[in-house]
């Protein structure tokens, strides 16, 4: 440590040792001025608590200021809830979309659906068989008919192109009529050539490759008719299932964050300190005020060795303060130390184990509200069996 430093914790021992020491002066001086009483003088006392948010953020507004009374509940302060808005819209707008997709894979597929499929299996399914048996033989003719008048056509064709080329020889005809009948004569013979090559299909049948590709379309096409009428896997709606609640869960936390922006007094109290300003970008768990509790105020003395008997928790005792000469307040005792303090440590002698005082605390039942912090207070304490 260095040198002509006092530890923090020396001003703070010192303090104890002299309320106890004047605790063990007062009890003697009562003691041979009243035997059936026990005073012990001590200071009116209040927990302070620190209030802040768990989640920080901007702050907003305040809505309390030093040395303002409030009352339990009350809003102390707002912080901005912008970013959790966004994101509160963001969650619900995945929490319907995740539910819509979680009840259609619980209701399967509409009729609709089942019907189209079934629709697509019935097509792939004659198509197949139509090119496993072969072309009909009225297809066979049809095809055979075709051939025979692109032929007759083509015939036509050649005549009036030999007839064009003598008139156009002759020059009784324009080079254009010439070159529209050798047209006319190429398309029929082409066509003649197409309808030939038609017939010989509808003679032959369907090759392997176009019947197994017919095949390959149905499989597909009862495949997919399977899968639809099967319905979603219980795996699959579970895991719709899992993501509802997930974005369930993300919304719930989601209130605690919004519940944790509001900073409200925790019980009826006094502001201590207002910590930080409207805009300060607060820390989370960091405090914005500190607030002197009200309800219950407590006195802490130091009672003899000898008296313990007449502090036992749970005895009623009698306050007095110079603030109100005359007027009684009544008090509980709510905690005895099992340990002594401030003593040597080996008491040899009774008047030595006098001086042994053991910390006690007296909760004060003050319902008008007329003690304050810092106010000395006489405890009065009657002999055992007196009360």
């Amino acid at each position: 440590m260095p040198r002509g430093r006092v530890p923090v914790q020396l001003p703070i021992i010192a303090v104890l040792l002299l309320l106890a020491a004047l605790s063990v002066y007062r009890w003697k001086v009562d003691q041979r001025g009243d035997p059936d009483h026990l005073t012990v003088s001590g200071t009116v006392e209040a927990d302070e608590v620190q209030i802040g948010s768990k989640v920080g953020g901007r702050l907003m507004a305040l809505f309390a200021h030093e040395g303002d009374k409030v009352e339990k509940g009350k809003l102390l302060a707002q912080f901005d809830t912008d970013s959790l808005v966004a994101r509160e819209h963001e969650l619900t707008a995945g929490q319907a979309a995740a539910e819509a997709q979680r009840q259609k894979l619980v209701n399967g597929p509409r009729v609709q659906e089942l019907s189209q499929a079934r629709a697509a299996v019935a097509a792939a399914q004659a198509q197949y068989a139509e090119l496993q048996h072969g072309n009909r033989s009225e297809d066979i003719a049809a095809a055979q008919a075709a051939w025979q008048a692109a032929q007759a056509q083509a015939v036509q064709a050649s005549a009036d192109l030999t007839r064009a080329q003598q008139l156009f020889a002759q020059d009784v005809i324009a080079r254009a009529d010439l070159d529209a009948a050798q047209a006319r004569a190429d398309t029929a013979r082409r066509n003649t050539e197409a309808a030939h090559e038609q017939y010989v299909k509808a003679q032959a049948g369907a090759r392997p490759e176009e019947i197994a590709g017919a095949k390959a379309r149905l499989n597909e096409a009862q495949s997919a008719y399977d899968l639809l009428a099967a319905g979603a896997r219980p795996e699959d709606i579970k895991a719709a299932t899992a993501q509802v609640e997930s974005t369930k869960a993300e919304l719930e936390s989601l209130g605690v964050q919004f519940a944790e922006s509001r900073v409200s007094a925790p019980d009826d109290g006094v502001i201590l300190t207002v910590n930080h300003q409207v805009g300060d970008l607060v820390l989370p768990n960091q405090p914005v005020f500190n607030l002197l509790l009200t309800r219950t105020y407590y006195i802490q003395i130091f009672v003899p060795e000898n008296k313990l008997s007449w502090a036992a928790p749970g005895t009623k005792a009698h306050l007095t303060v110079d603030s109100y000469p005359g007027q009684t307040f009544s008090g509980t005792v709510t905690y005895l130390s099992t340990e002594g303090e401030f003593t040597p440590r080996n008491l040899q002698t009774t008047e030595k184990r006098v001086e042994q005082t053991f910390r006690c605390k007296v909760t004060v039942d003050d319902v008008a509200g007329k003690l304050r912090p810092g106010m000395v207070c006489d405890v009065v304490f009657d002999r055992p069996g007196n009360a």
